[in-house]
């Protein structure tokens, strides 16, 4: 049953896709060209409500589409909020077991949520930073909020905090830390924690990969040369 309604879904969005690539390619009014993009954040919305992870992918699909055109509306980064958020600071029990927890769909809408301006990305990125327990979503937001410019206090601190709960680990997240120096190294002011972090990264003492310790060298280097 699952499976006949994405098609449908996936039908009905392909459609719609080819009404604004041309099918239908009079001059549209200003009536028309609202109601068509209604009916298009309608269908996202209900693909990405779906509890199946294929149907989700496929509305994440859809948005890359639409930003990839242009198209940034409250709409649209208000249903990435949500799916970058479930099964964390959004969650949604079925059966009485926790639902929607797709770390590769948390991960994409985490980064797509990127091509809105920092004012209004950064409080949602933070919000799942703040909730998410998965390293692979905390390294993308942390990469989003760099693209984003997101070097305000709180934030900061915030790639701070989960920078040291994850360095502590044995073994640490390669990952994160490459998304840190390259977080840290986009900074405007480098503050002596990002300072120490790069360090302790670069350390021969710490358990990090050659290449990332080798990339957190050249940082440091930088960063010292510019004092």
């Amino acid at each position: 049953m699952k499976h006949t309604c994405s098609i449908k879904i996936a039908a009905a969005i392909a459609a719609i896709t080819a009404m604004g690539m041309g099918v239908f390619a009079q001059e549209m009014s200003v009536e028309d060209s609202f109601l068509q993009e209604s009916v298009e954040v309608q269908i996202i919305r209900e693909t990405a409500n779906s509890n199946d992870r294929t149907t989700q992918l496929q509305a994440l699909d859809f948005i890359k589409q639409q930003l990839d055109a242009g198209v940034k509306s409250p709409e649209i980064r208000d249903i990435l909020r949500d799916l970058a958020g479930q099964g964390t600071y959004r969650q949604e029990r079925v059966n009485g077991r926790l639902a929607n927890r797709y770390t590769e769909v948390r991960i994409r809408a985490a980064e797509y949520l990127s091509e809105f301006p920092k004012e209004q990305s950064t409080p949602l990125l933070g919000d799942i930073l703040k909730n998410e327990p998965e390293v692979a979503v905390i390294t993308q937001v942390v990469y989003s909020l760099q693209k984003v410019g997101a070097y305000d206090t709180l934030s900061e601190e915030m790639v701070e905090k989960y920078f040291r709960n994850y360095h502590n680990r044995k073994p640490p997240d390669n990952r994160l830390a490459v998304a840190v120096l390259n977080y840290y190294g986009s900074a405007p002011e480098k503050h002596p924690f990002m300072l120490q972090a790069v360090r302790d990264i670069a350390s021969k003492d710490s358990n990090y990969a050659h290449n990332t310790r080798e990339l957190a060298e050249r940082l440091l280097k930088k960063m010292m040369d510019k004092k």
